[in-house]
């Protein structure tokens, strides 16, 4: 359903109104520099002779929960509407309307406000608010132009005012008015809007951003961070090898802070007893296995001569970069 509302200046006087259609929605940019789109419309109502009205800037931002500073998504958007011959002005004896995109920048922590919003709302229908702000000002007089006054077939010109050749193009003084008011509007999301129109955008149908907390072991500098920092570095730059053996320096940091050994005692059976999990407890059988296995890939990857190393490629030293992360933030949480 599109939501509309009035633009007024000093809440009695109404000069115009914004719409807004859920169903046109959308997102841009991908997870790298995720955007979403809120395309409005501004239709400024005609006015006499002498009282023609622009609105020369809109203002927005997005809301959910509420309007206290914690409700904002994305920093607020400011359009300029002076240039391009002012597109929301008005006309006289008809409606002039022109569409504007308002493009809010999302970081990640962002976008999961916006899903979470959107899986506790009432039938998946998400409802964002979005709140506007305007200035309105009176074209009082346009030098470089012709007029038709009235109906009487007069033409006044303004054509070379001031000296200015006509070649520059029209010029305006303008008044502002000091209360420009628009309302609220309410935007309910459809399902389909969402899924179809937003979360591709946004490259959620294909690549989902985590966040991990990397922490410090025994108060010293951040070895955890910089070795993983290693690992990272040698996957971009394509030594598949060497960033698995780099995890392997972030695995030996976790067995020297509990003082584990893989065969005699294993981290699994102390975070086990740390926890008082039972001998069955499958996350300790869990934690075992992958302890494990991520043991034997990183050692390998460290150890074996070039010669007789595996072909490990980009999947491989990613699937192993994970798995650290994943492990690290686990056994802080423990």
């Amino acid at each position: 359903m599109v939501a509309e509302r009035s633009i007024t200046v000093n809440s009695t006087r109404i000069v115009g109104k914004v719409e807004a259609d859920p169903s046109e929605l959308r997102a841009e940019g991908g997870p790298l520099d995720p955007r979403l789109i809120v395309p409005v419309k501004v239709s400024m109502q005609p006015q006499s002779d002498g009282h023609q009205v622009a609105l020369v800037r809109l203002s927005g931002s997005l809301h959910v929960y509420g309007f206290d500073p914690a409700s904002q998504v994305g920093p607020p958007v400011s359009v300029d509407l002076i240039s391009e011959n002012f597109p929301c002005r008005s006309i006289p004896n008809a409606m002039q309307s022109h569409e504007i995109n308002l493009s809010f920048n999302l970081a990640s922590n962002q976008i999961k406000k916006l899903e979470e919003a959107y899986h506790q709302s009432q039938n998946h229908q998400l409802k964002i608010d979005l709140r506007l702000k305007g200035t309105v000002a009176w074209l009082r007089h346009t030098g470089n132009m012709l007029q038709m006054i009235g109906n009487a077939g007069i033409v006044e010109s303004t054509i070379g005012e001031g000296g200015w050749d006509a070649n520059v193009g029209m010029f305006s003084d303008l008044s502002y008015f000091w209360n420009t008011t628009i309302e609220t509007l309410g935007l309910m999301i459809e399902q389909s809007v969402w899924v179809d129109r937003v979360l591709p955008g946004l490259g959620l149908d294909r690549v989902r951003l985590i966040e991990m907390q990397l922490p410090r072991l025994d108060g010293e500098e951040d070895q955890v961070l910089e070795r993983f920092n290693n690992a990272l570095n040698n996957l971009d730059w394509g030594n598949y090898k060497d960033s698995i053996a780099a995890c392997r320096d972030v695995r030996y940091l976790w067995e020297q802070k509990f003082d584990a050994n893989k065969l005699k005692n294993p981290i699994a059976d102390i975070l086990a007893q740390q926890q008082n999990w039972p001998e069955n407890d499958p996350r300790r059988q869990l934690l075992n296995k992958v302890w494990e296995g991520w043991a034997v890939l990183t050692s390998k990857a460290h150890h074996l001569p070039e010669e007789n190393m595996p072909p490990f490629t980009a999947a491989d030293a990613r699937f192993c970069l994970l798995l650290t992360a994943i492990l690290t933030e686990y056994l802080m949480a423990l």
